[in-house]
């Protein structure tokens, strides 16, 4: 039996929200659709009892409480062995705060300087009370030019623009250097950032376009070149 669904959907600040949807007590008879739509797996193993009786004793406990984040790793086990479902798709994910230091690589965003975008740079930001300067990076990368004719002038409009924020032009170095001097107290950030609209094989790297595309051009000649001699592929052993 099988089934395409939004199992796994759930908070991503407050754990329990989203484990509390895999537990025994949610396993009901075939025929009938479980409470809230949970567990529609119907795990119900030894190992996920013992799942069960970690995120329960989880429910009652502070968000802030030390001891969860080991639980949430020893009541994950479980999952990953018996793996009672298979994520395939994962939406767009909240970060807590959305300005702070970041141990990583970063990246860049084309855009194109709509109002919900220069509104929403500052109406989204986490640390209003600490940044004051905030950056937003606009143009054609990619080869595309840069910024054009039309987005200078619009950035331009924005200078003066009753309502809105304040867009001066610059270089982003004076944009960290400014966010900088203001950044004290913020979070620390470590290892990866995912950006759910940068998926797949995209990239400004040369050197990986190369690769894929040479990858591409050896898997296109292997299944020629099986097809030809009548070769059945095994897939699982490649």
């Amino acid at each position: 039996e099988m089934s395409y669904s939004w199992l796994s959907c759930g908070s991503v600040n407050e754990p329990w929200a989203s484990m509390g949807r895999y537990t025994v007590k949610d396993v009901v008879p075939v025929g009938e659709r479980s409470p809230g739509f949970n567990n529609t797996a119907r795990w119900d193993s030894e190992g996920a009892a013992a799942y069960s009786a970690i995120v329960d004793q989880m429910a009652g406990m502070a968000l802030g409480d030390p001891a969860i984040p080991g639980m949430v790793a020893e009541a994950y086990q479980y999952l990953d062995a018996e793996m009672p479902f298979i994520p395939l798709v994962q939406s767009a994910k909240l970060l807590p705060m959305n300005t702070t230091y970041w141990t990583g690589w970063p990246t860049n965003d084309k855009s194109d300087l709509s109002a919900p975008e220069v509104l929403g740079t500052w109406e989204h930001s986490t640390a209003k009370d600490k940044i004051r300067d905030l950056p937003i990076c606009f143009g054609y990368g990619d080869g595309g030019g840069g910024p054009t004719e039309g987005l200078i002038q619009t950035a331009k409009g924005y200078a003066e623009m009753p309502g809105m924020p304040a867009l001066k032009m610059g270089t982003v170095r004076d944009a960290f250097v400014a966010m900088e001097g203001q950044a004290e107290g913020l979070p620390d950030w470590h290892d990866e950032i995912y950006l759910e609209g940068h998926r797949g094989v995209l990239t400004s790297n040369g050197w990986i376009k190369r690769k894929n595309r040479k990858a591409e051009i050896a898997l296109h000649e292997a299944e020629a070149l099986a097809a030809m001699m009548g070769a059945h592929c095994n897939l699982d052993a490649a």
